[in-house]
Order: structure tokens, then C-alpha cells, then sequence
């Protein structure tokens, strides 16, 4: 079969139609697996916290610690791996913004719970975002939430704070 280039084969167009559903169906379902998992890895993050506190032993706290630390890999992993999605559609938007958690000192608790208060703020926040854009059929997304704190913003944030978190022994 000859063609000369300039030929269009009949279907190719719901080929191509049918190819990008494929795709950007493959893309919003990544999304939502990474947001699910992000928020799962917070969850343990959470529950081994609560162990730490509860634990009767050095040797249980450290086994929880251990745990957290994991989770908090899984936080900064999957935050990670949600910007970089997130970064190549919305291009034009601030995608790292300033890494200064703003933590209020007057609350009681200790600064790693405020921390954490923090991150989980950060993922609520792109989570909302995240749904509105891309999950809700009747959603109407403002100008504001793409400039200044944006979802990209939220996830440098959790994945920062969870990397600092790791650092400091989890």
C-alpha cells in the first residue's frame, strides 16, 4: 500500500481521539492514586505519632519512630511525585514558592506536632485544589487559586516539611 503522506486513512481521527482519552484517563487516575496514597502515608504518619506517645517502652517508641520515619518517606515521595505532574500542565504557574511554614508558637504542643498540623494544612489545601481542577464536573476554579498559593506551592510545602521532619530522625 502507497501513500503519499498527504492520504488520511479513514478512523484515524477517532484513533487519535480515542489514544488521548486513553491517556489523559491514565493521567487523572495516577493523580488520584498518588493523592490517595499521599494521604495514607499522612494517616501512618499520624497513627505512629499517637504510638510514639502511647508507647510503654524505648523499645516501642523506637519501632514507632522507625514507622514514622517510613511514612514520612511515603509523604515526601508521593508529594514529590504529585508536583511533578501537576508541574508540566500548569507550566506558567509558581510551582516552589517560599519553604516557611508558618508555624504560631502561642498554641500549645510541641513544635514537631505543629509541624505536622502544618503539613497536614498543605495537603488538605492542594487536595482541594487538586479535586476542584481536576475531579469536580461543576466546579468553578478562581484565578487566585492558580497564582500565589497554588496546588503546586502546597505540595513543595509537604514535600519540604516532610524531608526536614526525615532529616531531624522522624
Amino acid at each position: 500500500m502507497r501513500s503519499t503522506g498527504s492520504t488520511r486513512f479513514p478512523g484515524s481521527d477517532r484513533f487519535n481521539d480515542a489514544l488521548i482519552d486513553r491517556q489523559i484517563d491514565h493521567y487523572v487516575t495516577e493523580l488520584r492514586e498518588k493523592l490517595t496514597l499521599l494521604n495514607t502515608h499522612f494517616e501512618e504518619v499520624e497513627r505512629e505519632r499517637e504510638a510514639i506517645r502511647q508507647a510503654a517502652s524505648s523499645q516501642a517508641r523506637g519501632q514507632a519512630r522507625v514507622s514514622r520515619r517510613r511514612a514520612l518517606g511515603g509523604v515526601q515521595d508521593q508529594a514529590g511525585d504529585l508536583w511533578n505532574m501537576l508541574r508540566y500542565i500548569f507550566v506558567a504557574l509558581e510551582d516552589k514558592g517560599d519553604f516557611k511554614p508558618v508555624i504560631e508558637t502561642t498554641d500549645t504542643g510541641s513544635l514537631f506536632e505543629k509541624e505536622i498540623q502544618f503539613m497536614g494544612e498543605q495537603i488538605g489545601k492542594a487536595e482541594k485544589r487538586i479535586t476542584q481542577y481536576f475531579f469536580e464536573t461543576e466546579s468553578t476554579i478562581s484565578l487566585e487559586d492558580l497564582k500565589g498559593e497554588n496546588m503546586l506551592i502546597h505540595l513543595y510545602r509537604v514535600r519540604e516539611m516532610a524531608k526536614k521532619l526525615r532529616e531531624r530522625g522522624g
